[in-house]
């Protein structure tokens, strides 16, 4: 958004530039008979000849400060809206990474009791990582200006992780593996911390 107003701006002020202070110098009319001209001849206005442009209305610079702020409201409104869109399709994962969450509930209640003790932690820290993007969301909706476009990334990375250890488990408990998934959870924070 901050380029898109500096464009405006940069816009704004060249049309002010090229319009200002720039006057072509004025020709003098002759007196009414002066020159062999009748009287009637110089009372008239002299005609625009054929192919001259119409003189262009004057350009203020109230009318550009107006302009200028119009564009700034529009592009204002498309940050907005492109931030709504994404908060929406966020939102939408989020609440996707929920339903997969509880298809894992769901298969690890089927495992025996041992097995199921450790897959209700590895799920409940799958839970704690999808509240934590709940929280991260609701910062890209309160931050203001371009903020939140910083923010978002931090909220698209936790996401892919997320997915990325989501899928693991899916696989882990499709394939029927009851091993313990502490043991991928401590590969993967190590990769983290080689990152």
């Amino acid at each position: 958004m901050t380029k898109w107003i500096w464009v405006v701006m940069m816009a704004a002020a060249m049309l002010v530039a090229g319009c200002g202070g720039r006057q072509e110098p004025a020709m003098e009319e002759p007196a009414a008979g002066e020159e062999g001209m009748p009287e009637e001849a110089a009372m008239e206005e002299p005609a625009a000849e054929a192919g001259e442009p119409a003189e262009a209305e004057e350009v203020t610079v109230e009318d550009v400060g107006e302009e200028t702020a119009e564009a700034a409201e529009a592009a204002a409104e498309l940050a907005n809206q492109k931030r709504k869109e994404y908060l929406d399709r966020a939102k939408t994962e989020i609440r996707q990474l929920g339903q997969r969450l509880d298809d894992l509930r769901a298969k690890a209640a089927e495992l025996g009791e041992e097995a199921q003790e450790t897959w209700n932690e590895r799920l409940a820290q799958l839970a704690d990582q999808r509240e934590e993007l709940r929280a991260r969301l609701d910062k890209v909706a309160d931050a203001s200006g371009d903020a939140w476009e910083d923010i978002a990334q931090g909220v698209n990375k936790a996401r892919r992780d997320m997915a990325a250890a989501m899928g693991g488990a899916e696989t882990q408990l499709h394939e029927g593996t009851t091993a313990a998934p502490e043991a991928e959870m401590e590969m993967e924070s190590e990769e983290k911390e080689d990152e």
